[in-house]
């Protein structure tokens, strides 16, 4: 898994290009042997075979008969973020007395 922010804070050349607005322009990509999942804040997913299309140059995405393994991905990416997600805050509890730190929650 990783992820990837292609905005351009000083020439805007991929949102212009694309028609993206700045929180639009980042991309996460769930891989393994088989295949690559590619799913874009705000454009259409790719999918690729990395076995039959190893230069990635058919997007499987669209295909009726990949429609299973694309939900199945675009899962894994979702559950990935979520895992991963930014949680600096997320035990703390305001209180008529301040911040109350709850530990971190398995």
């Amino acid at each position: 898994h990783y992820e990837y922010d292609f905005r351009d804070i000083f020439y805007s050349k991929p949102e212009t290009g694309l028609g993206l607005g700045m929180d639009e322009s980042s991309l996460c990509v769930i891989q393994d042997a088989r295949f690559k999942y590619v799913h874009f804040a705000a454009l259409p997913p790719l999918f690729f075979d990395l076995e039959r299309d190893p230069h990635q140059f058919s997007n499987l995405a669209e295909s009726p008969d990949h429609a299973g393994l694309v939900k199945d991905y675009a899962q894994r990416a979702l559950s990935w973020r979520l895992r991963h997600a930014e949680r600096t805050l997320t035990a703390f509890r305001a209180t008529p007395d301040g911040l109350e730190d709850r530990g971190a929650q398995s």
